[in-house]
């Protein structure tokens, strides 16, 4: 277990533990090597891994001038179809928020959010709309060229190699569109800043309340345009957003800026982050230098495969890696884990019976989804439904069979079941390990994402509960967060917290605030922590002296426990402020950490004053 020795972990736990993670060019790496021997494994066992491969090798293969021309030229065509302009004044009447929606649910192109749309018991529908993992994306596209100030030098790159033909531009075009990209930018990237973002939900017919330049009747028309499932939309069903920042931000965007204005934008947006489909040469515009390019070019690749065929690529990890047994396995973990949040939830001595029952029966109702879902596909069904994908794969171009693709994915959409499975599918190598929908009250994963744990459940029970365990406990405590105590059982938010007793609320006020405030809340970690850490005293039964074994590099079980669930918390590469955890905050205030490593009273780590939450 690689840990930062030099450091007492009674001083700083988090140091210790996460000073020694691997940088970010092996990180690409060990996704590249994942892929392909996914892959190789695969084309032996079915047929349609080995044209998944080709497209995978077409897309790492250089390209041509003549290939790039072919490409671009169909780009563009793609581009018209999306009614996105291409490098020229839009068209008169194109509706930026129709675009918007049109890309985020038929085709899953999330340029700013995510879109999802979830039908109640009722009946009505609500538009759930988010997504920060893959705003993120060209965020921090945008975020390395504004700091290498080369904004300039990669739109004169990107304007040289795909302004071909009658598609020029006026020479002040840049200056045009870069402030609204400037603009754009600041706003979206509020968004991902947030740490404990706030929803706002609201029926359609009171929109303008919260987008001043949008009315009910222009999102009515968008959505009943975009939208093809479970019948038209009428304005009692409602709209949420999952981040209040978010809203915001589209409120002030079209407020400030017409639709045609925000179109440019888009199409430079979009040629940023798809271009290089049509010529992966334009990466090395994009990252300044062909050798980064190289290394990011297996991951760009591995992202586009993976989305281009839902399901697929993550039913071959299941394949691989999650059979039967491991995924028994996963499902006890997980169920361990929600067992002992009940019976901490059921023994909170400051919470008033009404608020302990509904808790207890929201942790009832979740559900773990890892994706793709048991009944998806097996090995048989792979070929199946994905056979017709190829039957014209044959010598394509990587662009010809993402765009074949596209097309496949997108008449998926009026496809009320399919839909209603590919709307949850996570988003390729961005996703956090696990996230947890408020509105479904569901925990979302995926194979491909738990892979990172493979040596973990397989482990010893320090490894097992300290990584999976505490990953899911991090998301189940979000029921009883500031936001999950006002989500109702039908996925509707409650105005306030009125059906909260008193006492129960001020109780409720002082465990999450009884931190430094710059420190906000004690949630997710401490009670995650808490919770953890009793399904792993359970799972030893009676055989408590066990937790005392020495195991590995001199560590006993307990020990090593709290270092995996550390080195869980680390912050790396692909961290959302959202997903940011504290590994620091949570063992300083839980009195097992410092027992199993002989803090000192009042060290760092074993301050007199304790904050825990259920306990």
């Amino acid at each position: 277990m690689m840990q930062n020795s030099s450091i007492d972990p009674c001083k700083d736990m988090e140091a210790r533990t996460c000073s020694a993670l691997q940088p970010l060019a092996l990180a690409f790496a060990s996704q590249k090597e994942t892929f392909d021997n996914m892959l190789s494994w695969a084309e032996h066992r079915i047929s349609v891994p080995r044209h998944v491969a080709s497209v995978y090798k077409a897309c790492m293969a250089d390209v041509t001038d003549g290939e790039s021309a072919e490409g671009i030229r169909k780009l563009r065509q793609f581009m018209s179809q999306l009614n996105i302009p291409w490098l020229t004044a839009p068209s008169p009447g194109l509706d930026a928020l129709d675009v918007l929606l049109n890309l985020a649910f038929n085709w899953r192109v999330e340029l700013w959010f995510g879109l999802n749309v979830e039908r109640n018991l009722d009946g009505s529908k609500n538009i759930i709309v988010g997504g920060e993992s893959s705003l993120r994306v060209w965020l921090d596209i945008h975020k390395d060229v504004e700091d290498a100030g080369a904004h300039k030098a990669q739109w004169d790159g990107f304007i040289s190699m795909v302004a071909r033909g009658p598609a020029t531009l006026p020479p002040n075009d840049y200056n045009v569109v870069f402030p609204v990209n400037e603009y754009i930018f600041k706003e979206l990237s509020g968004v991902l800043r947030v740490r404990l973002p706030k929803p706002v939900q609201f029926v359609v017919r009171d929109a303008q309340s919260h987008t001043r330049s949008i009315s009910a009747q222009h999102w009515m028309r968008a959505l009943n345009d975009r939208i093809k499932l479970y019948g038209p939309f009428v304005s009692s069903d409602s709209i949420t957003f999952r981040n209040a920042v978010l809203l915001k931000a589209l409120d002030r965007i079209f407020t400030k800026h017409s639709s045609s204005e925000i179109l440019k934008h888009l199409s430079w947006i979009f040629l940023q982050m798809y271009g290089p489909i049509a010529d992966r040469r334009l990466l090395s515009i994009t990252y300044g230098n062909e050798e980064e390019a190289r290394s990011r070019r297996p991951t760009f690749c591995a992202e586009q495969v993976t989305a281009a065929y839902p399901g697929l690529i993550e039913s071959l990890y299941v394949l691989r890696y999650f059979n039967s047994s491991t995924r028994a396995t996963i499902d006890r973990q997980l169920a361990s884990i929600k067992n002992a949040a009940l019976s901490k939830v059921a023994g909170l001595a400051w919470a008033d019976e009404a608020f302990r029952q509904e808790i207890s029966q929201k942790l009832e109702r979740l559900a773990a989804r890892i994706w793709p879902p048991k009944h998806f596909l097996t090995e048989h069904g792979i070929s199946q439904v994905f056979a017709s994908w190829f039957r014209s794969s044959a010598n394509q171009s990587f662009i010809e069979s993402w765009l074949s693709a596209a097309l496949k994915r997108s008449e998926f959409r009026g496809n009320a079941s399919l839909t209603a499975v590919l709307q949850r599918e996570p988003r390729p190598f961005t996703e956090p390990l696990m996230r947890y929908d408020y509105f479904c009250n569901e925990v979302f994963t995926s194979a491909p994402v738990l892979s990172r744990l493979q040596s973990s459940i397989f482990g010893t029970k320090a490894m097992r509960y300290g990584a999976l365990g505490l990953a899911y406990a991090t998301q189940l405590v979000k029921v009883f967060d500031d936001v999950g105590i006002r989500v109702d059982a039908h996925g509707r938010l409650r105005p306030n917290n009125s059906w909260v007793a008193v006492g129960t609320k001020r109780a409720l006020a002082t465990r999450d605030g009884c931190l430094n405030p710059s420190l906000e809340s004690t949630i997710p970690e401490v009670p995650a922590l808490e919770i953890a850490h009793a399904a792993f005293e359970d799972s030893f039964g009676e055989d408590s002296a066990a937790r005392s074994m020495r195991v590995v590099s001199g560590l006993n079980e307990e020990q090593l426990f709290f270092v995996v669930a550390c080195v869980s918390m680390c912050r790396n590469w692909e961290t959302l402020p959202s997903t940011l955890l504290d590994c620091n905050k949570a063992v300083r205030n839980f009195a097992p950490f410092a027992r199993a490593f002989n803090c000192s009273p009042n060290s760092a780590m074993n301050p007199s004053r304790k904050c825990p939450y259920l306990d």
